[in-house]
């Protein structure tokens, strides 16, 4: 029984997101911001993860990420969305409207203030087991089904 690609790529994530908990690094969490491709495929799990920016006389609009890559809303993403938006609206060539600009901004400001708010969250340690013993046993159910059982 052969596994296809599809799965491959499901327990490549999952690898991934247990790789992230046991190491975790902050610039590794924005990379996907670079790729095209992994921007591509969250937008079509996670549309409500993107703004559209709609430029003067462009026909598609640009897709500004709010959200992480788990698809949850994060705050330095939004951080890199604002910084984003502001030099849009210092650029001097007029590709954007710049009240359209404006209302983004202050929809991402808003946005940053509510989920910059610090959460209680787990002693480090403690989460990232947690984590990594969920995303493990993820691993192992997706096996089993090839496995037979």
């Amino acid at each position: 029984m052969s596994i296809p690609e599809k799965d491959f790529m499901y327990l490549e994530e999952l690898i991934r997101k247990v790789d992230g908990y046991l190491l975790p690094q902050s610039d590794d969490d924005m990379e996907y911001l670079y790729s095209k491709d992994l921007r591509d495929t969250l937008y079509g799990k996670y549309p409500k993860c993107f703004l559209k920016i709609k430029g003067i006389g462009r026909e598609f609009p640009t897709l500004l990420p709010i959200c992480n890559r788990h698809g949850h809303k994060d705050p330095k993403v939004i951080a890199i969305a604002k910084q984003v938006v502001e030099k849009m609206m210092n650029d001097k060539a007029g590709m954007f409207d710049s009240n359209e600009l404006t209302n983004i901004l202050n929809k991402l400001d808003r946005m940053h203030n509510v989920y910059s708010k610090e959460i209680p969250k787990p002693p480090e340690a403690a989460g990232r087991k947690a984590n990594v013993t969920r995303m493990m046993n993820r691993i192992k159910q997706h096996l089993d089904v090839y496995k037979g059982f």
